[in-house]
């Protein structure tokens, strides 16, 4: 009986995993505010993050970039942004500019769990007013990852270096505040190599 109740759970788990088309949000507009100060050490990153209303977690980010816009908005690739702590395989394809970014791509994410499980991520990068905006959120995913969805804006600093505010929704199972907090650690680290190189 056991073995059925199993070989069922295995059956519904990997028909849950099979990815669905999500509609995408054409905006650029960051999807929160962050209020942070900024932390001492400019390797740092300022987090703080919660449950959501809407279901799974959020986590604000600000912390300190080396760069000018351009130069940060020309070392922002797949590469540099794909989850390489959570994703064992990956690989993208440019998406066509529109009125509402400049530059955009989507990264296909392979992560070999308890099944495998598919999801698409589709970047967007946008200058406006002297600013950088990114925008992600899931173009393709299972049934059970509800929101995975963030947003960047990079601005000029009084330094001459650059402040990256960054805001991050995710719902889906086995994640904590912690997950969400530590990728945006890595993404801030890996962003400051970019930007450096």
């Amino acid at each position: 009986m056991r073995t059925v109740v199993v070989s069922l759970s295995l059956l519904l788990f990997t028909a849950c995993a099979q990815p669905i088309p999500r509609e995408l949000d054409s905006s650029m507009h960051p999807i929160g505010e962050v209020t942070l100060d900024l932390p001492e050490s400019r390797e740092q990153l300022a987090l703080e993050s919660g449950n959501r209303e809407a279901g799974g977690f959020y986590a604000h980010a600000r912390g300190v970039v080396p760069g000018s816009i351009q130069e940060l908005a020309n070392a922002l690739e797949p590469a540099v942004v794909v989850n390489h702590r959570r994703v064992d395989e990956w690989r993208s394809r440019p998406l066509e500019p529109s009125n509402d970014y400049d530059r955009g791509f989507e990264i296909e994410n392979v992560v070999d769990a308890f099944v495998t499980v598919r999801f698409k991520l589709a970047w967007r990068l946008a200058e406006k007013q002297g600013q950088l905006f990114v925008r992600w959120s899931l173009s393709e995913g299972p049934g059970f990852l509800d929101t995975n969805e963030g947003s960047i804006v990079f601005y000029e600093a009084d330094q001459g270096d650059l402040i990256m505010d960054a805001v991050y929704h995710l719902d889906a199972p086995s994640v904590t505040t912690e997950t969400l907090e530590q990728t945006l650690r890595d993404l801030h680290h890996a962003i400051r190599e970019a930007a450096t190189d």
